[in-house]
């Protein structure tokens, strides 16, 4: 069960999106890209009130919201996109070779994935997002 508030988790995702935005062209951004759609999801869960386990896992994460709103599945290739940048892409040199060829696109995908999660969330849950595009 998540011991994490869905308020929290929009503050951290803000924070990993501005992160992510202030390093734009290289590997850092991959990573919080990753991270602020893993906070996303996360929120999501939590203000539908699913439990949900200590994971990176995006696809996981983007299937227990599809168990509630089927349009989720659409996000797929997005998740997909972002599986290598949870962890590896601070240790393995091919991870970070990939992320700096393709951060761009990962962080379109976190945007979508931002987007996509905020317009199902209520205009109070909304205001503890307010990501800089």
């Amino acid at each position: 069960m998540a011991t994490i508030t869905a308020e929290e988790l929009l503050g951290q995702a803000k924070l990993d999106l501005e992160s992510a935005q202030s390093v734009y062209d290289c590997a850092p951004a991959c990573f919080f890209s990753q991270q602020a759609s893993e906070k996303y999801l996360k929120a999501y869960l939590c203000f539908r009130g699913i439990d949900f386990r200590y994971t990176h896992n995006l696809v996981e994460l983007l299937k227990l919201c599809g168990s509630v709103d089927e349009q989720f599945a659409q996000l797929l290739p997005d998740t997909e996109l972002m599986k290598p940048f949870a962890v590896d892409v601070r240790y393995k040199a091919d991870s970070v070779a990939l992320a700096n060829r393709i951060a761009a696109k990962v962080m379109e995908a976190s945007w979508r994935i931002h987007n996509f999660v905020m317009e199902r969330l209520p205009p109070a849950l909304q205001e503890f997002d307010k990501a800089p595009r």
